[in-house]
C-alpha cells in the first residue's frame, strides 16, 4: 500500500512538472514563431505592393500577373496557417508526434530565430561546421527541438557577453561507430572552473551563469533530450565549453522513443 501511494505521488509529480515544462516551452515559442512567421508576411507585402502598382501603371498588368500575385498570397496565409497550427496542435496535446528532422536544418532555424531576437551582429558570430548537402536525419518532435537548440545558442551568445570577436561553434558528426549523431555547440568561457562544470553536468542543474554560457533553460533542454532518447553533456577544454548532443541514428522506417 505504502509502494503503491508513492508511485501514485511520483506519478503526480512528473505530470505536474511536465504541464510545467509544456507552458515553458510554448513561452518560449513566441520569438521562434514571431521569426518564422516574418518570411511568408513579407512575401504576403511584396504581393500587395505589387498589385497596388497597377493603378499607377500606364501598362496594365495581364491577368497571369494578377493570378500569379493572388495564388502567391494565398500560398503564404496557408503557410503562416500551418505553422500557427503546428503550435496549437503542440500546446494542446502531448509529447508524442514525430516526423522526419534535419538537424542541419533546426539549428540554422533556430540560429536565426537567436538572430532575430538579439541582433544581426550575431550571425558573424556562428560558425557552422558542416557539409551543407548533407542530410541529418533523425525522428522527433520539431518544435521541441528547435527549442532545445535555441536555448543552447542562447546560453552560448550569453557567454559571449560583449566580445565582438568571440564566436560560437557549431558542428554535426559521426560518433566513432557510426551509430549516433553528435551535435556539438561551443563557446568561450574563461571564467569557467571545473566545478562549475561538474555541477552543470548534474541532471539537476538549471541556474543561470552568463558568463559560463550556462543557462536558466537546461532543466528543459535535458526533459527535451530524455524525450528523444538523446544525452546532453558539457566538456571544459581550452577555456571553451562545448555542450555535446548525442542522437541515435535510426534505421529506416523506426522511430524514437517520445513519452511524455
Amino acid at each position: 500500500m505504502e509502494k503503491d501511494n508513492f508511485e501514485a505521488k511520483a506519478i503526480k509529480v512528473r505530470k505536474t512538472l511536465n504541464a510545467y515544462e509544456k507552458r515553458s516551452i510554448v513561452q518560449q515559442m513566441s520569438g521562434m514563431i514571431a521569426h518564422e512567421l516574418s518570411s511568408p508576411l513579407g512575401s504576403i507585402r511584396t504581393y500587395v505592393t505589387l498589385l497596388k502598382m497597377e493603378g499607377s501603371s500606364k501598362i496594365p498588368f495581364s491577368k497571369e500577373v494578377k493570378q500569379k500575385a493572388l495564388n502567391g498570397i494565398e500560398e503564404q496565409v496557408l503557410t503562416m496557417s500551418k505553422i500557427i497550427d503546428r503550435v496549437r496542435g503542440y500546446a494542446k496535446n502531448n509529447y508524442s508526434r514525430q516526423e522526419d528532422c534535419d538537424l542541419a536544418l533546426l539549428l540554422k532555424k533556430s540560429a536565426g530565430s537567436l538572430i532575430a531576437e538579439r541582433g544581426r551582429q550575431l550571425e558573424n558570430q556562428i560558425v557552422f561546421d558542416w557539409s551543407v548537402r548533407t542530410y541529418y536525419p533523425i525522428k522527433g518532435n520539431a518544435l521541441e527541438l528547435q527549442i532545445l537548440f535555441l536555448n543552447l545558442l542562447r546560453n552560448a551568445a550569453d557567454a559571449l557577453s560583449d566580445d565582438v570577436s568571440g564566436t560560437i561553434h557549431v558542428k554535426i558528426s559521426k560518433d566513432a561507430k557510426a551509430e549516433q549523431w553528435l551535435c556539438e555547440i561551443e563557446n568561450p568561457a574563461s571564467q569557467m572552473s571545473q566545478s562549475q562544470l561538474e555541477m552543470i553536468n548534474e541532471k539537476s542543474y538549471s541556474v543561470s551563469t552568463k558568463t559560463t554560457g550556462l543557462g536558466i533553460g537546461l532543466s528543459i533542454c535535458r526533459g527535451i533530450c530524455d524525450r528523444h532518447g538523446a544525452s546532453l553533456s558539457f566538456q571544459l577544454a581550452d577555456k571553451k565549453l562545448k555542450a555535446a548532443l548525442r542522437f541515435d541514428i535510426l534505421p529506416e522506417g523506426q522511430s524514437a522513443q517520445i513519452g511524455g
